[in-house]
């Protein structure tokens, strides 16, 4: 309801005090970060007259670009812009990283399958002291595409719903009317357990759903991922994400043997603004002495 909304999560003297750094709240680990950071930048400037730092680093470009454009850059787009470095930046790339190889490792046939594709179409690791896979060689694997979007599909990093506001004169989403100046929002976890869109097995990870020749279903499915966003608003670091996520996860298969500790153990996720894993434990075991 509107009314809650405005009381609870945008509540504007709450938001005033938390883009001042003077109040926390529930506020997501990295806000609290950002919002301490530049508390702290300001009130020394207010003592000093200036930033005592040698070494100038994002935050004080930030701070820099309101001072110098402040009828574009307020301190609410500083503390946007510095929440934004400091999450989208790591949170996202490891809470899918982590889900990966935890649905890999878990799935019965999972790991075997997708190691034969590596170990196969990919030369030996152990000739070369880097054997890290380019990305455009692992994007063409087939099924570890498959098992990264499945992984993307099941457990998308931001729990977050999406908002866009509706223009003047409103819009009709779904059949519904929806009045202008009503926020409207679009929720990933939602989005992508759709089971029109998914099939009925929506709670399983199933890497083949994605190996279908039916391309009018794949293009389905991928219009339905919403864990970047969509339009506009789009992920800026997209594409810097699935280049590390396409590197990494084959590179440390092939270079590593993985295996859970308790295979049986599932993990614990606390969802706040990012949906994080927690006691998803593996061992780790070098396959060559690479430094030879």
């Amino acid at each position: 309801m509107p009314w809650i909304d405005r009381l609870f999560r945008h509540n504007p003297f709450l938001m005033w005090l938390e883009r001042r750094g003077w109040y926390a709240g529930n506020t997501f680990p990295g806000a609290r970060f950002a919002l301490e950071r530049l508390a702290e930048r300001e009130q020394e400037e207010a003592i000093t007259g200036n930033d005592t730092k040698k070494r100038e680093d994002l935050l004080d470009k930030f701070r820099k670009a309101k001072k110098e454009r402040p009828e574009h850059i307020t301190i609410r787009e500083v503390l946007g812009l510095s929440l934004s470095t400091i999450i989208a930046g790591s949170e996202p790339s490891a809470v899918s990283l982590t889900s990966i190889f935890y649905y890999v490792l878990r799935t019965p046939g999972c790991y075997d399958k997708l190691q034969d594709e590596l170990f196969t179409r990919l030369p030996n690791p152990a000739s070369s002291k880097y054997p890290q896979t380019p990305f455009t060689i692992a994007r063409s694997l087939p099924y570890l595409h498959a098992c990264i979007q499945e992984a993307f599909r099941l457990h998308p990093p931001f729990a977050i719903n999406f908002e866009r506001l509706v223009p003047q004169g409103g819009a009709t989403i779904c059949n519904h009317y929806i009045p202008g100046g009503t926020i409207v929002s679009v929720n990933p976890w939602v989005t992508q357990r759709d089971k029109a869109t998914f099939g009925d097995d929506v709670d399983d990870f199933r890497p083949e759903r994605w190996m279908t020749q039916d391309e009018e279903k794949v293009r389905a499915m991928e219009r339905a991922m919403f864990l970047f966003g969509a339009g506009s608003h789009i992920c800026l670091g997209r594409n810097v994400a699935l280049m590390e996520i396409y590197k990494l996860v084959p590179s440390l298969l092939r270079m590593f043997e993985i295996s859970m500790v308790d295979p049986k153990k599932e993990w614990t996720v606390d969802t706040w603004a990012v949906s994080r894993q927690k006691g998803f434990e593996v061992r780790i075991k070098r396959r060559w002495n690479l430094e030879k």
